[in-house]
């Protein structure tokens, strides 16, 4: 499948479900690797994580 994601759905502060415009898919997990594009989707999660766009360039934690 090949969607746009647009946010999640929280089932008691856990993901629940990824929100596409293609519509709901439902998760048990989730990983998030969209590069410096999770910024914007981590923040409605309450998440943050000092990612920058640099070409050849990553960050692992």
């Amino acid at each position: 499948m090949r969607a746009q994601v647009t946010d999640f759905a929280l089932d008691r502060e856990r993901i629940a479900a990824v929100r596409t415009h293609a519509g709901r898919i439902a998760c048990t997990a989730c990983v998030l690797a969209a590069g410096v594009f999770s910024c914007p989707l981590m923040a409605g999660l309450g998440l943050r994580a000092p990612l920058e766009s640099e070409r050849g360039c990553h960050i692992v934690y």
